[in-house]
């Protein structure tokens, strides 16, 4: 049985959303497959409520976000017994080495910065829907 939502995607803006929301679409992944916080207090929030059936394969942070940034929600995760398996990757506009090398540490499957051109939004949109498949053959 398919999950209802396979990503959870947390980040602040609209646009950033609404952009990988389209590209993850033209590569068939459904955008009721995906849910969005707005912030990291909010993905905590919806993490906590889900099911240990109804959790996503993948969680995508935004690093700089209001309330609890993307590296702090991170940590909050990696810290949870039910949660810290979970596969979570920071997607910031952000190439600062020093916050991917700690969000590394913490553990982050990985750092992406958000794409510019297309192409290279559906490279990642690619990436994240092969974690999604890898964690649901696994499960």
């Amino acid at each position: 049985m398919e999950k209802k939502h396979l990503i959870l995607l947390a980040d602040d803006d609209r646009e950033d959303i609404e952009l990988l929301l389209d590209v993850l679409e033209d590569i068939d992944v459904s955008r009721h497959a995906v849910a969005t916080a707005v912030n990291g207090v909010d993905a905590l929030n919806k993490l906590n409520q889900y099911t240990d059936e109804e959790m996503p394969c993948l969680v995508i942070l935004d690093l700089n976000m209001p309330m609890m940034g993307g590296t702090e929600t991170l940590r909050q995760i990696k810290a949870n017994e039910r949660l810290q398996k979970l596969q979570v990757v920071i997607y910031s506009t952000s190439e600062n080495p020093h916050e991917k090398e700690l969000c590394t540490k913490l553990g982050a499957l990985d750092y992406v910065t958000k794409p510019v051109l297309y192409e290279q939004s559906i490279k990642v949109a690619k990436f994240f829907k092969q974690v999604c498949d890898n964690v649901a053959a696994e499960r």
